[in-house]
């Protein structure tokens, strides 16, 4: 009966009806200003904590290889001044060593004030007491070091330094002056007392301006030590001078 009714067309109207799907409330619209500067400071905000993070990174990194490069140059020294039959690596060396031969006295070995010309062996750079002349730049600096083809410390100049470090080991004082009768009347500047004698090499800017918001200092002491010491001009100043 049941079958019949339906091939009849029997079914009730709401049995064949298909239901028309209900039309949504809700319009689609756009972001609204306020919204849009919401995700723009939101994405700037997150743009500059990447930033920070990154130069932070950075300029850790360029510490890291500022130390790793002075504790080179010290171990270089070290055993320059142990081939040599010396009890100290330099015995006077002031400056950036801007000039082809910089030196004090009548011996250059005894007392090079451009340490690149005794360390780096440019004919040879394999036999030399420090093979890579990228050690002498410090990555602290914007100076770009050269390669061993274009670094020569005899020419070196304003434009082309023999690097960016500055020797200053050792201070040698009025008193003790008579120790050294080789180094004639040349006198070094105030140092502090603390290092007096130990301080071998320290960052310096003369050449370059500062990589980073702060210049950095890093010192190497005889004893192959290195640590920061200052991150500003004045405070290195009052460092180096003890005042």
């Amino acid at each position: 009966m049941f079958k019949k009714f339906c091939l009849a067309g029997g079914l009730p109207p709401e049995a064949t009806h298909k239901e028309k799907p209900m039309k949504s409330s809700f319009k689609r619209r756009g972001f609204t200003l306020v919204e849009l500067l919401v995700v723009i400071v939101i994405i700037a905000t997150l743009a500059a904590l990447s930033f920070t993070i990154i130069q932070r990174t950075k300029v850790s990194a360029a510490k890291v290889n500022a130390v790793r490069q002075m504790r080179n140059i010290g171990v270089a020294a070290a055993t320059w001044a142990a081939e040599n039959s010396r009890s100290e690596t330099f015995l006077h060396s002031y400056g950036t060593g801007d000039y082809p031969q910089e030196f004090q006295g009548s011996g250059t070995k005894s007392t090079p004030g451009n340490p690149g010309i005794a360390l780096y062996n440019v004919t040879d750079p394999d036999s030399g007491y420090l093979q890579n002349p990228g050690d002498f730049f410090s990555p602290l600096t914007n100076a770009t070091a050269p390669t061993r083809i274009d670094y020569d410390p005899k020419k070196a100049s304003s434009t082309k330094p023999w690097g960016t470090y500055s020797w200053y080991y050792p201070f040698i004082s009025a008193a003790n002056h008579s120790r050294y009768p080789e180094i004639g009347s040349g006198l070094p500047a105030k140092v502090n007392q603390r290092v007096s004698g130990r301080l071998m090499m320290c960052e310096s800017y003369v050449i370059s301006k500062p990589k980073y918001a702060k210049p950095i200092y890093n010192a190497l002491l005889s004893d192959g030590s290195v640590s920061q010491v200052a991150e500003s001009d004045a405070a290195f100043n009052r460092w180096r001078t003890g005042d």
